[in-house]
């Protein structure tokens, strides 16, 4: 599949476009983008950026796995940032997992750092279908939850801030959160207690270069979810 477009602003037009070719399991494709974001400013007031996204992003799916990988260049107007993405899904009758990574700072010195530099997420779910649990209507799991998010220190995310980002220096900081559950599946229902935020790590949750953060504090909660399919 083939798409071209262009889009206006400020009296300049610049092309953007889409291109897909799929053969098999396989599908890869390249395109451009044109987007424009509002940010708010320290003196109350909204700046305009425009910027241009380059997109290369390859696939392969079947039954049982998913693998993903993207790269993509962000282009403003005086400087340029470039990144990667990927995604990794195993679905077996006992096992899911999926992984989901990425990289947003891969050009170094560039005035444009993003405010995430890396992040990675992890759900696994665990539930042995073996012995009785063969023929039962339920079936027990256990699961696991990371997040690990390393901000860059470039640019710090503060909530008391009117303009929500600050572009002082600050030194780099990461967070780490394990999150865990037990409980039951049956079909399009899973009812299970939540740990969120296990002591394993006993770390600070830190999303914001705020001094006064407030730490995500340990949760336990029973939760139960429904899955509504066609």
């Amino acid at each position: 599949m083939l798409e071209a477009g262009a889009a206006a602003y400020n009296s300049t037009i610049t092309p953007v476009g889409l291109a897909e070719w799929k053969w098999n399991n396989f599908y890869i494709s390249v395109g451009k983008q044109f987007e424009v974001i509002l940010i708010p400013t320290e003196s109350l007031n909204t700046e305009v950026i425009p910027y241009s996204t380059h997109v290369f992003n390859a696939d392969y799916e079947n039954d049982l796995f998913m693998l993903n990988a993207k790269l993509f260049q962000i282009i403003f107007e005086e400087d340029s940032n470039l990144g990667v993405r990927g995604k990794a899904d195993i679905n077996l009758s006992w096992l899911s997992l999926r992984q989901t990574a990425g990289v947003y700072n891969l050009e170094s010195g560039n005035s444009n750092t993003q405010p995430v530099d890396m992040f990675s997420h992890t759900t696994l779910i665990f539930s042995p279908n073996i012995w009785r649990w063969k023929t039962a209507r339920y079936q027990p799991f256990i699961g696991l939850e990371s997040i690990y998010i390393k901000h860059s220190g470039k640019m710090g995310i503060d909530p008391m801030n009117p303009a929500i980002f600050t572009t002082q220096n600050i030194a780099p900081y990461s967070s780490d959160l394990l999150n865990m559950e037990v409980g039951f599946l049956v079909n399009q229902f899973k009812i299970s207690y939540r740990w969120v935020k296990i002591n394993v790590l006993d770390t600070n949750v830190q999303n914001s270069c705020n001094p006064d953060f407030y730490s995500i504090l340990p949760l336990r909660h029973l939760e139960i979810v429904w899955q509504f399919w066609n």
